[in-house]
């Protein structure tokens, strides 16, 4: 190859032969892939100044690499110069150089630098190389998903190593290389567009959290991409994106919101009560946009929200039965937080919240029925004096469900109800009593004795001590008995 590289050279310069740059050439390039550093750097020289061969930048770095790689000197000062004045094939042969420790001491730091300025400016293998370090880098995800992005970018370009690897890490769960993957199936440029596939890619890496991909995944929603335009999920993914500080999500969500969207009007609520996606915290207008949301019915996440609110007092006065309203209807909708968030209100004692249980429990609409549960529950609230909760667990005693049946039990609960004006309790009660039933009777003849839930009437108040009286009440025919001996004494 020594030979080789004379000849060459005498060609090269009109040395004893005729003087031909192509002829030198030749025989440069026969020495050079021999591995005759000299010939190599000659070679670099000559592609560089397009001097017997067409000028190549590409071919001229790679022949100066080889030569600086085996320590020629003026190979690598041309290498260096070159890499610094921005030639991306420089910087990648620099790069190269460093990450393997040829022609200079190996150094991993500015390995990856050349690179990066390579890369950054699109060469291919310069992206490839990128990827392959941050693969095999100790960054766990965080290197994956920056190998994924570098790799993507060769793959743009149609490098069938990068294509490889996105397919073999996007099964292998790498969330970046899973949304890159799907990027290619949309652009349709190395792939064949495939937009279910697109949406399948890009749903596994935004289950990751992956931001980009949650973006996707709601444009694709959003324009109908997905085979199916659907405002509700394009707002869901926005939401994730938007939480993680992805602006461009954040104003889509607005637009939604605005657009009288409900998942938007929530995910925009949320933004405000928590300060997420850049939102300054604002529990009044959060409560504005649940609330919004939470009346269109379809979006139980708002209404347990907008029930979380009143629970706390956030945005609005404190209500703890405003927020059981609000966890009722969620509840109603399946909402699993909604069923806990209520139960833990129940439990604490509000009564709204028992008497919501008891319902669930009563008509097993919600909750598998059970009547033993929906008689403890509208128990408690009866209790603490709640109408609704005594006309409930009145008519629990008079069916007997979830108790043994007692109709004077069904007209207590009846009475305590009535007397607080509830007019299906006095329905109940009158009904009852027209039934028989000598406590309803005589409950109602208290009643009508001191005015409690219905207008003070001795007559009446006689005339159903009397009914009951006749089936041998005691407690009737007392008072019956007192009533006439005051009329004696008062003659």
């Amino acid at each position: 190859m020594g030979a080789q590289y004379e000849l060459g050279f005498m060609h090269w310069y009109g040395l004893g032969v005729t003087h031909d740059e192509a002829v030198a050439v030749d025989w440069y390039l026969r020495a050079a892939t021999q591995g005759f550093a000299e010939a190599q750097f000659n070679l670099g020289f000559a592609y560089t100044d397009g001097r017997g061969v067409t000028e190549d930048a590409v071919a001229a770095a790679r022949w100066y690499r080889q030569a600086a790689e085996q320590g020629h000197a003026e190979a690598m000062r041309w290498t260096r110069r070159t890499a610094e004045q921005g030639s991306p094939e420089a910087q990648f042969s620099l790069g190269g150089m460093y990450g393997t420790g040829r022609g200079v001491l190996q150094d991993g730091m500015a390995a990856m630098r050349w690179m990066h300025l390579a890369a950054e400016q699109g060469h291919v293998g310069a992206q490839v190389s990128l990827g392959s370090m941050y693969a095999a880098g100790d960054s766990g995800a965080e290197g994956d998903a920056t190998a994924a992005e570098w790799y993507h970018r060769a793959a743009a370009q149609g490098d069938a190593e990068a294509v490889t690897w996105i397919r073999l890490a996007a099964e292998r769960g790498v969330a970046g290389a899973q949304f890159a993957l799907g990027e290619m199936y949309i652009e349709g440029l190395v792939l064949p567009r495939d937009e279910a596939a697109a949406v399948e890619w890009h749903y596994r890496a935004a289950v990751q959290d992956h931001v980009q991909a949650q973006f996707a995944l709601g444009s694709m929603y959003a324009a109908g991409d997905s085979g199916v335009e659907d405002e509700a999920t394009a707002a869901e993914w926005y939401h994730r994106a938007a939480a993680q500080g992805d602006a461009e999500a954040v104003t889509w969500i607005r637009w939604m919101a605005n657009e009288g969207v409900a998942r938007a009007q929530f995910a925009l609520g949320d933004m405000f009560a928590t300060g997420l996606g850049g939102m300054p915290q604002d529990d009044v207008e959060a409560v504005r946009l649940f609330r919004m949301a939470a009346n269109q019915g379809g979006v139980a996440r708002a209404q347990v929200a907008l029930g979380a609110m009143y629970a706390a007092g956030r945005g609005v006065v404190e209500d703890e039965d405003a927020a059981v309203e609000w966890y009722h209807r969620a509840a109603g909708q399946g909402d699993a937080e909604a069923m806990l968030l209520l139960r833990e209100l129940a439990e604490r004692g509000v009564a709204t919240a028992q008497i919501n249980l008891g319902s669930m429990y009563a008509t097993g609409s919600v909750l598998p029925k059970d009547d033993v549960e929906a008689t403890r529950w509208y128990r408690l609230a009866a209790e603490q004096g709640d109408v609704v909760a005594q006309v409930n667990l009145g008519a629990m005693y008079a069916a007997g469900r979830g108790v043994v049946e007692d109709k004077n039990a069904a007209a207590e609960w009846y009475r305590q109800a009535a007397e607080q004006g509830d007019a299906e309790a006095l329905a109940w009660l009158r009904e009852t009593a027209e039934r028989g039933v000598t406590r309803a009777q005589v409950l109602l003849g208290a009643m009508y004795t001191a005015g409690r839930g219905v207008v003070e009437d001795e007559d009446a108040a006689v005339e159903w001590y009397r009914r009951a009286a006749e089936q041998g009440d005691v407690e009737a025919l007392a008072w019956l008995r007192e009533t006439a001996e005051r009329s004696v004494a008062t003659a």
